[in-house]
This record gives structure tokens, C-alpha cells and sequence, in this order.
């Protein structure tokens, strides 16, 4: 094939990619307007919000704090950057999967939508006065103690209990996606989720490093399942347990070698067996290693309500109630060894990705020596074409 003719055939291709695209963006304008309309998703008018000042963005728009004067509350507006494209689909696959689970007190509540001067649309959400869970933790005036951190576990269980009976994937949870209301917990961000019947993948990275199924980056094209939020979960734990973020201050790229690698932070000093025992199962580098979540909820209430037994049984003690003596060893996750070293380490399969090759030798040669490893394509979070 000639030069011409290839340039030909790669601009009707483009525009042939661009047609499709088009005619999906306009089936979710179409179906967000045919929503509102038949009164399924409510409406309101841009004007009934005042005091409006931009608080962060998120993945496809701009968030700000505003005052709702008819309903006499402060709200979060979360808004579109732009209307065409893949952040029209975003905001839409958002609003659907929203509307499943509103109704728990433990996922950050949808109210409706609005349109601004520019005639984007702008979702209403409840406002999270605490900020999200890394800079609360952060700002704490003193440590969490070890109920208050068994407490954080258990409500962003409850949450990710919720999403899962609804058959939805997060595929985005960490600190900063989970808001604090009233020292209340609440999933947030549901910018990148998808319903767990979804049949499509694919490879671009998106999300944070530290946070993403390992699998994600060991296979060629793997589907994220509700074990891959499992993963997400137990590197919260870790996060909750030792107050600072997984593998600070490394670059995202050596955060993914040593997650594929099976390497994970270790375990912070005055950790309870029973907690430890229960983030390296969810970390677990094997999926169907990892627990259920409805396991992972009645383990943390079994260890909620043993510390608080010792606690009662023990008023005389001016200990922790906490102590990891205090606990009970009869859970359902199997003792795991605990190593004497930097990092934990466990196993993994699947061959080093060219693109993460040439990745490593740009920012760091000395890594080039890890392609003796066993690591595949990067992980996504991206969304997926159809919904």
C-alpha cells in the first residue's frame, strides 16, 4: 500500500472512530435528557445555588462548595469540564450507577442535576464537611486510636458492601474517595465504576498506583472484579493503620514494579494480629485469595466487638483496650507470617510489558535490571466504551 493511500485509509478510520464517538455521547445526552424529563433523576435550577466556591477537581470537572438557599443546606457541585467526548460518558455512566445506591447512609449521596450559565450539566451532591479521609487523617489534631480506625474500616466496608450488592465495581478506592461527613464515612467518586456485568477491558493506566489490583499490571487486558476493590481496601487498612500514604515519596513507576512484584509496605509497630492478618488477605496478590466482603464485615465487627469485650471485661487495665492481646485469635482469616524486613513480599506470573521496560529505562537505568521480573501490561481504570 503507497503512502496516499495508507494516509486515506488512517483519516477514514478516524473519522469513522469520531462518528461512533459522536453518536454514543449523543445516546447519553439523550438519555440523561430523557431522564430528567420523565422526573427519574431530578432538576434544579442553577440560580437556587449561591456562595459557590471551587473546593477540588475531580476526574472529568471541577468541584465546589455552594449554598442550596430553597433547602436552606450547603452542597457539592460536581461539574463538567467540557460536554463532548469521553467525559460526557463519564458524567453519565456516574449518574446511572449513582441512582442504585443513593439511598445508604455510607455512599455520598446523589440529589439531582443542574445547568450552569454554559449550559453544562452539573451534578448536586452532599456536601462532605470533613474533607476526604487522607487529609483528615492528616489533620487530626491527635492519632486515631485503634477503635477509631476499626470504626473508619468498618463504615467504608459497609459502603463497599452496598456497591457490591448492587453488582457494581468501584475500581477507584483510596483515601481520597472517601469523604468524611460528621466523622461519618461515605465512598465517593464513582467517576471510573462500572457495573460487574460489564464484559469490556482494557490496558490505559489510570488511578493511583498503590491502590490498583496487581493483576491489573501482571495480565494483558485483565477484567477488574469485585476482588480487585478488595485490594484497594486492604492498602486502605494499611494507610488507616499507620497514618501515611503506601510508598511515599517513590515514583508512580516504582510503586508499580513492586506491587506486581508482590512487594508491600510492612506492617506498623502496635499493629493488632487480627487487623494485620486481615489487610495482607485483602492485599493478597491472587484474587480468589482475597476475602468476600461480607467476610471482611463480619470480621471487622467481630474485632470491633472483642476489643470493646476486653475493654469491659478489663476496666481495672489503663491499656489500650486495643492491645493486640486483647483480641481475639479465632477469626476466619488464617495467621500470616510476619516478616523481619522492609517489605512483605509474596508471589506473582505474567511477563514484563514493553511499555513499562521503556518507562523504567527513561526515569531510572538502574531498574532495568528488573525485567528478570514478571510483570504485564499497566493496569487501567479507565472507562470502557460501552456501558
Amino acid at each position: 500500500m503507497d503512502k496516499d493511500n495508507k494516509d486515506n485509509k488512517d483519516n477514514k478510520d478516524n473519522k469513522d472512530d469520531k462518528v461512533k464517538k459522536d453518536d454514543k455521547v449523543k445516546k447519553d445526552k439523550d438519555w440523561l435528557e430523557a431522564q430528567i424529563e420523565a422526573n427519574s433523576i431530578k432538576s434544579f435550577n442553577h440560580a437556587e445555588f449561591s456562595n459557590i466556591v471551587r473546593v477540588g477537581e475531580g476526574g472529568y470537572g471541577n468541584v465546589y462548595k455552594a449554598y442550596w438557599k430553597s433547602r436552606r443546606m450547603t452542597v457539592a457541585l460536581k461539574a463538567l469540564k467540557a460536554i463532548p467526548d469521553e467525559t460526557t460518558r463519564e458524567f453519565v455512566r456516574e449518574l446511572r450507577l449513582l441512582r442504585n445506591v443513593f439511598y445508604h447512609h455510607r455512599i455520598n449521596q446523589f440529589l439531582g442535576i443542574t445547568k450552569d450559565s454554559k449550559s453544562n450539566y452539573v451534578m448536586v451532591l452532599q456536601y462532605a464537611d470533613g474533607g476526604n479521609l487522607r487529609d483528615y487523617i492528616r489533620k487530626s489534631v491527635n492519632p486515631l486510636t485503634w477503635p477509631e480506625k476499626y470504626r473508619i474500616a468498618l463504615e467504608i466496608a459497609e459502603g463497599l458492601l452496598c456497591l457490591h450488592a448492587e453488582g457494581i465495581l468501584h475500581r477507584d478506592l483510596h483515601p481520597k474517595n472517601v469523604l468524611v461527613h460528621k466523622g461519618n464515612m461515605l465512598i465517593a467518586d464513582f467517576g471510573l465504576s462500572k457495573e460487574e456485568s460489564s464484559t469490556s477491558s482494557n490496558s490505559s493506566v489510570k488511578g493511583t498506583p498503590a491502590y490498583i489490583d496487581p493483576q491489573c499490571h501482571i495480565q494483558d487486558k485483565y477484567k477488574r472484579s469485585k476482588k480487585s476493590d478488595i485490594f484497594s481496601f486492604g492498602m486502605i487498612l494499611w494507610e488507616l493503620s499507620s497514618e501515611r500514604e503506601p510508598f511515599a515519596g517513590e515514583k508512580d513507576f516504582q510503586v508499580v514494579l513492586k506491587i506486581s512484584q508482590g512487594i508491600r509496605e510492612k506492617m506498623v509497630e502496635g499493629t493488632p494480629e487480627s487487623y494485620f492478618r486481615l489487610y495482607t488477605e485483602c492485599w493478597n496478590q491472587e484474587p480468589e485469595e482475597r476475602p468476600k466482603i461480607e467476610d471482611v464485615v463480619e470480621i471487622l465487627e467481630s474485632i470491633i466487638k472483642n476489643s470493646t469485650d476486653d475493654y469491659s471485661s478489663n476496666t481495672s487495665n489503663t491499656s489500650n483496650p486495643s492491645n493486640p492481646s486483647n483480641l481475639s485469635n479465632s477469626l476466619l482469616i488464617p495467621p500470616v507470617p510476619i516478616h523481619n524486613s522492609t517489605y512483605t513480599y509474596s508471589l506473582n506470573t505474567g511477563e514484563m510489558n514493553s511499555e513499562i521496560k521503556e518507562e523504567i529505562y527513561k526515569q531510572s537505568p538502574l531498574y532495568v535490571n528488573h525485567n528478570s521480573y514478571s510483570i504485564g501490561t499497566s493496569g487501567s481504570l479507565y472507562m470502557d466504551e460501552d456501558i
